[in-house]
């Protein structure tokens, strides 16, 4: 899979996820339901800021994210007030704009340099190529994990 294959698919997954939040407010993006860990709030700070890691910074790379924006959504982060400090729409222009930051460093050749990662799933990224694939694979768990706490949260 190219790189812009794996970008096509984060694009058409992020639109679902927006797409099928419209009906839920603010607050219900804030809560965290019985039995899970985490909110679709941090869920989507966590795709903005994820395939950021995976090759900006694995690359050598400055961030096009804020730090307080990394620290607040990075893996190993939960919900709390540095996550609440970035509004819905904040979140949601980021789904798409950091897809475009990654897809002109692809295109200017700027992800030459990488340090390979050992993901939690197990799975050794090599390349900038290799994580933005792997990327669209965290982005379908993610749209999961999303899914099911509109679900939830929907009943109630």
């Amino acid at each position: 899979m190219t790189p812009t294959q794996s970008l096509e698919l984060m694009r058409a997954i992020r639109g679902n996820i927006v797409n099928r939040l419209q009906n839920l407010n603010d607050e219900q993006l804030h809560q965290i339901p019985a039995g899970f860990n985490a909110n679709i709030h941090w869920q989507l700070g966590h795709l903005v800021v994820t395939p950021a890691l995976l090759t900006f910074k694995l690359s050598g790379l400055e961030m096009p994210l804020p730090p307080e924006m990394v620290a607040a959504f990075a893996k190993g982060s939960a919900p709390s007030e540095a996550s609440a400090a970035f509004p819905r729409k904040v979140l949601e222009a980021g789904l798409v704009s950091i897809l475009d930051d990654i897809e002109s460093a692809f295109s200017a050749e700027r992800f030459s340099a990488f340090d390979a990662y050992k993901t939690s799933a197990g799975i050794t990224l090599e390349s900038a190529e290799h994580a933005i694939a792997y990327a669209s694979m965290h982005d379908g768990i993610h749209f999961g994990y999303t899914l099911a706490l509109a679900r939830i949260l929907e009943q109630h």
